[in-house]
């Protein structure tokens, strides 16, 4: 059980991270602050991919991952607009 939170919490604390790159999106208006933002949901994404979870929590990452990509393609849509 303690193994499973160790776990989880490696996946989570991402999740976290890429919540504030959210509602920063929302709140910053400038085009050069959301670049920064898209630089770091890419850092957010370099760490999911490097971080060791057994394969059986393979299905929790590959949903962050979905995730990344779902705010990477709406932070994109702001800065093209």
């Amino acid at each position: 059980m303690l193994y499973n939170w160790r776990i989880r919490t490696r996946i989570y604390r991402r999740y976290g991270e890429l919540m504030a790159v959210e509602r920063a999106m929302l709140s910053q208006a400038a085009p050069e602050q959301r670049e920064a933002l898209l630089r770091r949901v890419d850092e957010i994404e370099k760490a999911v991919i490097n971080v060791k979870i057994p394969s059986s929590f393979a299905d929790e990452v590959y949903g962050l991952r979905a995730h990344i990509h779902f705010v990477r393609d709406r932070l994109a849509r702001r800065i093209a607009t």
